[in-house]
């Protein structure tokens, strides 16, 4: 048995909101945390997709918190593009970057951008990611791509 005590859930709960009013980018005003069983719900309405993924990754961080849920929606100025739009701008942003392959493909159907196709390596498909996550009206990102040689 460690001597490490176990923190409770509200300990947790105020820690996690700590950490988000330190992470720079984040208005941790608008985003709701729950924590139960040391699991960690994000809810509420934020500016950009980059920032539910700030704040995701800050809950992380806080010791005894072993999983997240992140609930929160984008909603702002970002928020008003069309499918159409944000599948053009990935489409703009997927080529522009040096490093990802012409086989990595995008969709989008309301708000959330799938990437598939096929990678050479694990450094590609995040750059694949890195590639897209600013464009505006962009919700969500799933990652379908497969890492594998080339055919």
């Amino acid at each position: 048995m460690s001597g490490i005590a176990q923190r409770t859930d509200q300990q947790l709960q105020d820690a996690v909101t700590d950490e988000l009013r330190w992470t720079p980018s984040v208005n941790s005003a608008q985003i709701r945390v729950v924590v139960a069983g040391g699991t960690a719900t994000l809810s509420g309405q934020v500016a950009t997709y980059p920032e539910t993924l700030l704040a995701a990754r800050s809950a992380l961080q806080v010791r005894g918190i072993v999983a997240v849920a992140q609930e929160i929606t984008v909603r702002g100025p970002w928020a008003a593009a069309t499918d159409t739009q944000i599948a053009r701008h990935a489409g703009d942003a997927l080529t522009m970057a040096p490093d990802v392959p012409d086989s990595v493909k995008a969709s989008v159907h309301e708000r959330t951008l799938t990437l598939s196709g096929q990678v050479a390596s694990q450094h590609e498909a995040q750059a694949a990611c890195r590639a897209v996550n600013y464009i505006p009206g962009l919700e969500m990102v799933v990652n379908e791509m497969t890492i594998g040689p080339e055919t």
